[in-house]
C-alpha cells in the first residue's frame, strides 16, 4: 500500500481561470512532459520564460508546485517540505482568488491537497494527512457535480476509487472517518473511460502518457492482473525518456523472477543517472537487488550507492539488511553483523520492508544460508537453482522457523513451474505449521492461495483464503499482505 502511494501521485493534468491567468501555450506543454520524465531544471526555465509575459499564470504556480511536491516525496529531505509548504499556502491563496475556469479551479485545490496528504502520510502525520485526504476527495465529488463532462478530475477519481477499495484493516479508519467509498472495478472503469476521451481529444493529449500510465499501476498493484500489466510494460515502460516509467518497468520485473531484465533495461538507459534528471535514487535499489537475486557481489557496489548518497529514509534499512545478505550467502559472519549494525543508525520504519529490517537487527541471528539463497533465487527468477539449495539433507534445516519456511519456499517454487497441485498442497501445509507464529510464511502462503484460486475461477475458495490470511494478525509484513488481500476481496466482491 504505501509502496503504491509512491508511484501513483507523479501523474496529474493541468490546463485553464482569474486572481490569475489560465492562459495555456506550447511552452506550458513541453515543461508538463519535462515534469514528467524528473527534468525539473529545464522545466524551471521553460516555467520562467512564461512569467516573463505572463506573470501570474495559474499553470506554472501550479507545476511549480508539482515539482516541489515530487522532490519533497522522492528525496525525503525535510527542507523540501517546507518549501512545498510555503508553496502551497501561496498556491491556495492565489487560486482561492481566481474565477472558475471550466472545472481547473476545483481540480487543482484537490490535487495540490492530495499532494499534501501524501507528504503528511509519508512523513508519519496520519491525522492530518486523513484531513487532506477527505478535503481532496471532496472537492473531486463537487467538481464532478458541477463539471460532469470535465475529464482531467475523472482520472484523479478513478486513483481514488480504486485504492479505497484496497486500504488495509489498519487505514480503514481513515476511510470511515472521511466517508470515502469505492472499489478497484469502479476506478477502472473511471480510468478507462476518461483515457478514451483523453485519445480521442487532441487538447487532452498532453495526459495521454498520465492516463496510460494510472491504468497500469492500478491494473498492476491493485487488480492483479500480470498478464495486461505486462503488456502495458512492454508498450509503456521502457521509455528511456522517463525515470519513472524506468524505474516502475524494474519493479515489475524484479517483483516477477526477471531480475536480469532489470539489468539489461537499466545497463540500457544509464544516461537517466545524469544531471539532467533529479536524482532517482531508487533506481540504483533496483539494479543492486537484480544482482542481489542472482548471487552476485556486483550487488554491494549499488546497494552502498543507495545508503550513501540518498538522504531520505525510506529502504534505507532494508537495504542495509540486504548489505548483510550479500555477505551472508557467502558465509561472511563478519560483514553479516556490520551492516545488521548499522540499521538502527539510518533510516525509517515506514515500509513493511524497513520495519522488518529494523526487527531483525535487535537481535540478528545469522540466517540458514540455504534457505537464503533459494529466497533470492526464487526472486530472480532462477526456480530451478533455488530449489537446489533446498535439497539438503533435513539435519540442514534444524529450527522451527527452518522447517515451516522450507516448505513455504517449495510452494513458492512449484507455483511458479506450474505445478499447481504441489504448490496448492505445499501452500496449505504452511499455513497449518504456520499459523500460530508471527512469520509472513503462513499469512502469504494463505494469500497466495486466494490469488490462485482467483486466477482459476474458484472464487468462493479464493474468498476463504483470503479471509485467513486477514484473520492472521501480528505478523511480519502485515500491511502489505493485508492491502494485498483486501484487494483481492474487493475484486472478488465488486
Amino acid at each position: 500500500m504505501k509502496r503504491l502511494i509512491a508511484f501513483l501521485l507523479f501523474f496529474y493534468p493541468l490546463y485553464s481561470a482569474l486572481g490569475g491567468s489560465w492562459k495555456w501555450d506550447s511552452d506550458l506543454s513541453e515543461s508538463y512532459q519535462q515534469v514528467f520524465r524528473l527534468q525539473f531544471n529545464a522545466a524551471q526555465l521553460k516555467l520562467s520564460s512564461v512569467t516573463q509575459h505572463d506573470q501570474n499564470n495559474i499553470h506554472v504556480q501550479y507545476l511549480n508546485c508539482k515539482i516541489d511536491f515530487l522532490k519533497a516525496f522522492i528525496s525525503e529531505e525535510d527542507t523540501e517540505y517546507q518549501k512545498f509548504k510555503r508553496n502551497k499556502e501561496r498556491f491556495d491563496a492565489m487560486i482561492e482568488s481566481s474565477v472558475e475556469a471550466d472545472g481547473y479551479k476545483g481540480y487543482y485545490l484537490a490535487d495540490v491537497n492530495l499532494f499534501s496528504a501524501i507528504l503528511r502520510f509519508k512523513r508519519g502525520e496520519t491525522v492530518g494527512a486523513a484531513i487532506e485526504f477527505r478535503k481532496s476527495y471532496k472537492l473531486l465529488e463537487k467538481n464532478e457535480a458541477r463539471f460532469p463532462e470535465f475529464i482531467p478530475h475523472k482520472l484523479s477519481l478513478g486513483f481514488l476509487h480504486s485504492v479505497i477499495g484496497a486500504v488495509p484493516e489498519n487505514y480503514k479508519w481513515i476511510v470511515r472517518v472521511a466517508g470515502f467509498k469505492g472499489s478497484i472495478k469502479q476506478g477502472l472503469m473511471e480510468i478507462q473511460s476518461a483515457s478514451l476521451k483523453i485519445k480521442s481529444e487532441s487538447s487532452l493529449s498532453y495526459l495521454k502518457q498520465d492516463a496510460e500510465m494510472m491504468y497500469l499501476l492500478v491494473k498492476y498493484f491493485l487488480d492483479n492482473d500480470v498478464k495486461t500489466s505486462a503488456a502495458l510494460i512492454n508498450k509503456l515502460g521502457e521509455d528511456e525518456s522517463s525515470p519513472l516509467m524506468v524505474f516502475i518497468a524494474c519493479s515489475f520485473y524484479n517483483a516477477h523472477g526477471k531480475s536480469a531484465s532489470t539489468i539489461s533495461l537499466l545497463d540500457r538507459n544509464d544516461n537517466l543517472f545524469d544531471k539532467e534528471y533529479y536524482p532517482m535514487y531508487y533506481l540504483q535499489l533496483q539494479k543492486a537487488s537484480a544482482y542481489l537475486y542472482k548471487l552476485d557481489k556486483r550487488s554491494v557496489d549499488h546497494y552502498t550507492y543507495y545508503v550513501t548518497h540518498y538522504k531520505g529514509n525510506s529502504f534505507v534499512k532494508a537495504a542495509y539488511q540486504r548489505l548483510a545478505w550479500s555477505s551472508a550467502i557467502v558465509n561472511d559472519t563478519v560483514g553479516f553483523y556490520k551492516y545488521m549494525a548499522q540499521i538502527k543508525n539510518r533510516g525509517s520504519t515506514f515500509t513493511d520492508e524497513d520495519k522488518q529490517s529494523q526487527k531483525e537487527s535487535i537481535n540478528p541471528i545469522f540466517p540458514n544460508v540455504y534457505l537464503l539463497r533459494a529466497r533470492l533465487l526464487f526472486d530472480g527468477g532462477y526456480y530451478l537453482k533455488a530449489q537446489k539449495e533446498l535439497s539438503q539433507p533435513i539435519q540442514n534445516f534444524p529450527t522451527n522457523k527452518d522447517q515451516i519456511e522450507l516448505v513455504y519456499r517449495m510452494a513458492r517454487i512449484k507455483d511458479k513451474q506450474g505445478e499447481t497441485e504441489r504448490a496448492v498442497e505445499y501452500y496449505s501445509r504452511t499455513y497449518e505449521i504456520g499459523k500460530s507464529k508471527t512469520y509472513y510464511f503462513a499469512a502469504n502462503a494463505a494469500l497466495q492461495l486466494g490469488l490462485l484460486y482467483e486466477n482459476k475461477g474458484e472464487y468462493k475458495k479464493a474468498k476463504a483464503w483470503f479471509l485467513k490470511c486477514l484473520e492472521l494478525r501480528d505478523h511480519e509484513y502485515q500491511n502489505s499482505i493485508d492491502q494485498k488481500a483486501e484487494a483481492g476481496l474487493n475484486r472478488i466482491d465488486s
